[in-house]
């Protein structure tokens, strides 16, 4: 059994199309940056939108500079070392020495250019070949990551949201973690990444035979969506509390079969004979299959003939078809062997 796929979360949004107001210098010496150097360059969030406030008029334009030297020095290649080389550039610059801490910059940012703020905060409206369109920001992606997620977040939560994730440099994981909060888990049909998560772990049970109180699947979707456990981990609870359940199968259960897998063909058999569809797992007759132990404590049925013997006992055979067509071919014998039909 694999487990199932779980939604990708919602991509961050990059401001791809917001520009800095440039000098002639430095618009020169970006456009010197390879492709991949400028992607990761509007990639950094909240930096972008830093960089872009500080090259606004009034801005020192340092920090733009910053990037663009560390870009000539291929700091801009994506590796780990190049980040941290980075970062301690930022860190030593007059520009990172009075603002070192992520919630300085962030409402350096808030009130000192609260047009570049609005932008990252909710987006703006560019050109792009000829047509306006709109480039989203932080509290859309709040709100469509919460819903990805299963939550839906108030305008106003998402707001305190999106700027609490800039403020404290949060990764995407971290942020996904706090909007997990919203979701309502009480809820019986669970939306997004909760209700994959949820169809998953109550499938995973009914394969297994389990039936889950609503506060054990709680339980078991927010711990993996918090990442304290993987589906697997799940799936090896199962698999042993069913192994304890169902004793006569407890083997097969352990090498990698569930139970459905092994008691299909006694419901099938069941089915067939008793003439009908509805034979479920708590059916005495599969119970007894299932768990069901003789007086020296071995399984009570040790092939499908033995059980087979027991379906014809119920006392719902009798009213089949399949009993009457019998028994009218015993009779028949019956008369036959006595030589009262030719």
């Amino acid at each position: 059994m694999t487990e199932q796929v779980i939604a990708p979360p919602v991509t961050a949004p990059r401001f791809k199309d917001i520009r800095p107001t440039f000098t002639p210098e430095q618009e020169k010496a970006y456009k010197s940056l390879s492709k991949e150097e400028k992607k990761r360059l509007r990639e950094q969030g909240l930096m972008w939108g830093l960089i872009a406030a500080d090259a606004a008029p009034g801005g020192t334009q340092r920090l733009l500079q910053i990037f663009l030297d560390a870009a000539n020095e291929g700091l801009l290649d994506g590796t780990a070392a190049s980040q941290a080389a980075l970062q301690q550039r930022i860190k030593q610059s007059a520009w990172g020495r009075k603002y070192t801490d992520t919630q300085e910059a962030f409402l350096l940012l808030k009130y000192n250019y609260p047009e570049e703020y609005d932008k990252l905060m909710n987006g703006t409206n560019v050109t792009i070949n000829g047509k306006q369109q709109r480039v989203g920001g932080w509290v859309d992606w709040v709100k469509s990551t919460g819903r990805a997620l299963g939550a839906e977040i108030p305008d106003a939560q998402a707001i305190e949201l999106a700027e609490s994730i800039n403020m404290n440099g949060m990764t995407t994981q971290q942020a996904e973690k706090v909007m997990l909060g919203f979701v309502d888990f009480e809820q019986a049909d669970l939306l997004g990444k909760a209700g994959v998560a949820q169809d998953s772990i109550n499938n995973y049970a009914r394969q297994f035979g389990l039936k889950l109180t609503p506060q054990q699947s709680q339980t078991y979707i927010k711990d993996y969506l918090f990442g304290n456990v993987q589906l697997s981990d799940v799936l090896d609870t199962f698999r042993r509390d069913a192994a304890k359940k169902y004793t006569n199968f407890s083997d097969r259960i352990l090498a990698g079969e569930t139970v459905q897998d092994v008691v299909a063909p006694y419901k099938e058999m069941a089915a067939q004979l008793l003439e009908t569809s509805d034979i479920n797992d708590e059916d005495n007759l599969i119970l007894d299959a299932l768990t069901g132990k003789t007086a020296e404590g071995n399984a009570k049925y040790s092939s499908l003939a033995d059980f087979k013997r027991a379906v014809k006992a119920d006392p719902r055979w009798q009213r089949t078809n399949n009993a009457r067509d019998e028994y009218f071919n015993v009779g028949q014998r019956v008369l036959r062997d006595f030589g009262f039909l030719g």
